[in-house]
């Protein structure tokens, strides 16, 4: 009977911290909605139907990403780890926003006179007028741009290209969030800063060195990760959790000629060996 007990409040504890993510990630999408189509309504501007090569949906892509961002921020807040639901959540939110902003088009839609336009044509019937007719402007950098015309069939091909945009969005805010450093004895987030800064390989081995610490294992982890391209930069990245203060070190490799690092399994440590390390990354 105890156990139980136990699993029912286990069961909802999960299904309150859902129904706070579900509400945090209907707040974003409201929130994207509302000032894309008040852009729409004020400039005449769509930002969601931005791209690049008419096949790089940069502006739904973002649009995408801002709606489902309140399962993000939501999700850290509580402390809830990634899962296939919120994955799911996440895609169905940033796809929801896009017909959103279709809809909300629709019923805004006046003749000149100021008819609706919904009085006289059903969704879908707008919905096909409106794709087969639209007309892409191209401009390249400082020109004043080149109007397409009617795309007719292609206008389809650009719906499911913007519907993918968005939903792409979505996905990549589940994306961080699995991305995301977590204390291995709480499953709670981590805190992080960096413990040291990005060194070339052979400094960054002198360092451990001077350290006295070692890493089993990383040679064959950033050799994975290398693939043949080569590491340019290690760092390392302290991870502390907010609910035990138990500490983890990450390894972080700028593969070749990338920007951003790539941020490797992380090792249990304890404040001695963060000292260690401290101490020998300001003498390097």
């Amino acid at each position: 009977m105890a156990t139980a007990g136990k699993s029912s409040k286990t069961r909802g504890r999960a299904n309150g911290r859902d129904l706070t993510i579900s509400a945090g990630g209907a707040a974003t999408t409201a929130a994207t909605v509302g000032l894309l189509m008040w852009i729409y309504n004020s400039y005449g501007i769509d930002l969601s139907s931005f791209s690049f090569w008419f096949v790089i949906p940069v502006g739904a892509l973002l649009a995408g990403a801002a709606a489902a961002s309140g399962y993000y921020f939501v999700a850290k807040w509580t402390h809830t780890m990634p899962t296939r639901r919120i994955m799911v959540n996440s895609i169905i939110i940033a796809g929801g926003a896009w017909m959103s902003l279709l809809w909300l088009k629709y019923v805004g839609m006046t003749f000149e006179d100021g008819t609706r336009v919904r009085d006289f044509v059903d969704f879908w019937t707008w919905f096909k007028i409106t794709t087969e007719n639209m007309s892409l402007n191209i401009r390249a950098r400082g020109g004043s741009g080149v109007e397409t015309g009617a795309l007719g069939a292609l206008g389809y091909v650009r719906q499911v290209i913007q519907f993918a945009g968005f939903a792409a969005g979505g996905l990549a805010v589940y994306g961080f969030l699995a991305d995301a450093p977590i204390c291995a004895n709480c499953r709670r987030y981590a805190k992080t800063r960096s413990l040291t800064k990005a060194l070339e390989p052979a400094a960054f081995d002198d360092m451990i060195g001077a350290a006295d610490v070692s890493f089993p294992g990383l040679v064959d982890a950033v050799s994975a990760v290398a693939k043949g391209k080569g590491i340019s930069l290690i760092g390392l990245e302290l991870q502390t959790c907010p609910e035990c203060g138990g500490l983890q070190v990450a390894p972080q490799v700028w593969v070749g000629r990338e920007d951003s690092p790539t941020r490797l399994p992380a090792y249990s440590a304890d404040q001695d060996l963060v000292g260690s390390i401290e101490a020998a990354a300001k003498s390097s």
